[in-house]
């Protein structure tokens, strides 16, 4: 996410997104926290509700899809997001790439198509939809009952379906 300094102001509303130690399951778990802006330098946003001053960088080269990361605890440590929304977006995504890292591949679970539509789902994903020029690959509406041998061509042809 790019940040533009002079959007941000002091009192801003922001969200902080960091693993809170739940003490009825024992365990760390995901939380969204709304903040305030209480400090903007060239370098870090800082902000102050309730926890120790947090700092994020302004521009790290290190940004999040949805927000910014902190400056301690980069690994284990909390990211702002601007909005709730896209607090809500940050953790669905790590939810979504904790649950594909999970699934089992191999030859008995998964067909050639499941596959083929994995890698067609990915492909899309890696398109820039942000210019002017928006790329569209549109998926043929009968791709369930296609043959292995024209959805891999599908694939092949960059979208290209006759």
């Amino acid at each position: 996410m790019v940040v533009n300094r002079s959007n941000l102001y002091v009192g801003q509303t922001v969200f902080f997104v960091h693993k809170e130690y739940n003490s009825l399951t024992k365990m760390k778990e995901d939380s969204i926290v709304e903040c305030k802006i209480t400090k903007i330098g060239r370098v870090y946003i800082t902000i102050n509700n309730g926890y120790p001053n947090r700092q994020f960088f302004i521009k790290s080269g290190n940004d999040y899809e949805f927000g910014i990361q902190e400056k301690e605890n980069a690994i284990d440590g909390g990211i702002l997001c601007f909005t709730r929304e896209d607090a809500e977006k940050h953790l669905l995504k790590k939810k979504m790439m904790l649950e594909l890292r999970n699934i089992n591949y191999s030859e008995k679970t998964n067909s050639l198509n499941q596959l083929l539509l994995m890698k067609l789902a990915y492909e899309v994903g890696k398109l820039d939809f942000t210019d002017d020029t928006m790329l569209k690959i549109p998926l043929p509406v009968n791709y369930k009952e296609m043959s292995e041998e024209t959805l891999k061509s599908f694939l092949e042809s960059d979208g290209e379906y006759e």
